[in-house]
């Protein structure tokens, strides 16, 4: 027989077993019955086992600096002198790491070699400009020369010690209120006086007749790309193109292929096309649907004289025909015009520090093949930006985004790293509401966000870009218009320019492909102006064009 009973131990933890078993004694041998009775009771056994319970604790994170192996929160209570210092410890070392080096603290350090540096190099230019008078150093100048753009901010430099002389190595906007050049506007105006270039000042609604007399040298591709981005500013997307040279696609584009609505169509005559009488009327038929079409451009290349629809001219106060087909813009471009011309093509094609101004010493025959060259070998250079700069210039989220304007961005993005690293510069960084195409984050250009303007579809371009400017906030902004753009509504964009930087910190740029780096639109005006002038005042001095005469294809 056996009995088992428990009973609390020492601890909490520990149980004590208490197992009595009652063992029985056997019988002695005896002849006497009574003594079997006696014994019956038999001997009992105590048997204790101490047994402890076992204690499972649940893993907790771990703070950094205490020692996992201190038992719970009820055992620290009991014991608290020993765990007082493991909390004290790490407490004053927190402290220290947070409070001892604030995240203002190094950029204050940063910053003062930066204004030492500068004294020194002020120091070291005044030191030489005072033994040698500066008035001699301006007499080396000859007086009638005319300085480069840029000669007159070096030597800004070299006598005012308080612009710093990173200004020269990085082209950067100074304050609304800086003392820079600002482009010669009135002279400008004057050169975009030519009917061409005043093309981009169209905005109809109504498709655009254009007669366009080549004299001495021809000028068609310039022209079909002119109307292409003046189309693609207006309207948006790319205009539908014909091209017609011949009296057999005329005849079979007559019936009912021919227009102006979303379209550029250029009837080529300038290489001998006669339209034939039974067409002629057709043809005026074509040109008398115009009243009811989209915005786009007809264009005649060559003398319509022989169409005999533009034939009465009104009086000059009139202006325009007296005809059933809406009076063209005429174009007319002498030969002595070559010179601007060529230059204006270089700088629509990116080549602003290294133009090519004699085309023929490169193979070329006619101005044609130049104008063509130079777009193919725009669009090559700005696919030359590299793979890392590609690979960190995200497109733009939302709307498709333009091949032109991603590749602008990507050449902004490389200009900026140049200049302050390729880790200060962020693409498609969003501000609040605003989401800016470049935003340097770190740098001396730290703050500076950058918008790419490619134009299309914008209508009104003023306004857009005012709208661009605004969303800034105030902050210091550069606007990138590409090549194309800049120059056919270049006197338009500095106009803008002028009154924008009364209220905001702007500056206007666009590519220089040859030189692999951004350039002020300012720049490219006073360039065209100059360059404008020695070449007409040269050509007036000899008494001949610059080019020869060339066929008018």
């Amino acid at each position: 027989m056996a009995s088992i009973e428990v009973k609390g131990g020492a601890s909490p933890e520990e149980f004590l077993y208490v197992v009595r078993v009652l063992r029985r004694r056997e019988p002695a041998p005896s002849g006497k019955p009574h003594a079997a009775h006696m014994d019956a009771s038999g001997q009992a056994v105590e048997v204790r086992l101490r047994v402890l319970r076992p204690v499972f604790e649940t893993a907790r994170p771990r703070p950094s600096g205490l020692d996992f192996s201190v038992p719970p929160v009820a055992m620290l209570a009991a014991r608290p002198p020993p765990l007082s210092p493991s909390f004290e410890g790490p407490r004053s070392i927190s402290l220290r790491l947070e409070h001892g080096a604030p995240a203002a603290r190094p950029l204050d350090a940063s910053l003062k070699p930066i204004a030492v540096s500068f004294g020194e190099a002020r120091q070291l230019r005044l030191g030489p400009s005072l033994e040698t008078p500066h008035i001699a150093a301006l007499q080396l100048k000859p007086e009638g020369a005319t300085p480069s753009f840029e000669r007159p901010r070096e030597t800004s430099l070299d006598v005012d010690a308080s612009v710093p002389s990173l200004a020269a190595a990085s082209p950067q906007p100074g304050p609304p209120d800086a003392h820079e050049a600002e482009a010669p506007l009135e002279e400008l105006e004057e050169v975009y006086s030519e009917p061409l270039l005043g093309l981009g000042g169209v905005t109809s609604e109504r498709p655009v007749v254009i007669v366009a007399r080549p004299a001495g040298f021809g000028y068609i591709e310039l022209l079909k790309r002119v109307l292409r981005e003046v189309y693609r500013v207006r309207a948006g997307g790319l205009p539908e193109p014909r091209h017609v040279s011949t009296p057999e696609d005329l005849r079979l584009l007559l019936p009912v292929d021919v227009g102006a609505g979303k379209r550029v169509f250029v009837l080529d005559l300038s290489g001998g096309l006669k339209v034939e009488r039974r067409d002629l009327e057709r043809l005026r038929d074509r040109l008398r649907e115009l009243f009811s079409q989209e915005f786009g451009f007809f264009a005649f290349y060559g003398d319509v004289k022989d169409l005999g629809i533009w034939e009465r001219a009104l009086a000059e106060a009139v202006r325009g025909y007296a005809s059933v087909v809406p009076s063209p813009v005429e174009v007319s471009i002498g030969p002595e015009r070559l010179p601007l011309y060529v230059l204006l093509a270089n700088a629509m094609w990116g080549r602003v520090s290294d133009p090519v101004p004699d085309y023929g010493s490169l193979g070329f025959r006619d101005f044609d093949e130049f104008v063509v060259w130079l777009e193919d070998e725009y669009w090559r250079r700005l696919r030359e930006v590299g793979f890392e700069v590609l690979y960190r210039t995200r497109p733009s989220a939302g709307e498709r985004e333009s091949e032109l304007h991603y590749l602008a961005k990507a050449f902004a993005v490389r200009h900026l790293a140049e200049r302050v690293g390729l880790n200060c510069v962020e693409t498609e960084r969003g501000e609040g509401a605003a989401v800016f195409d470049v935003a340097v984050t770190c740098g001396g250009l730290q703050g500076l966000v950058v918008e790419v303007e490619t134009l299309y579809g914008t209508g009104t371009v003023v306004h857009k870009l005012v709208e661009t400017v605004e969303r800034a906030g105030g902050r210091k902004m550069w606007i990138v218009v590409p090549n194309p753009q800049a120059v056919i509504y270049l006197p338009l964009l500095l106009r803008t320019r002028r009154e924008l930087r009364k209220h905001h910190d702007v500056e206007f740029y666009t590519l220089d492909v040859a030189g692999r780096r951004l350039v002020r639109l300012t720049d490219v005006a006073s360039m065209l102006v100059k360059k404008w002038k020695e070449a007409a005042e040269g050509a007036e001095e000899a008494n001949t064009p610059l080019y020869p005469s060339q066929p008018t294809r």
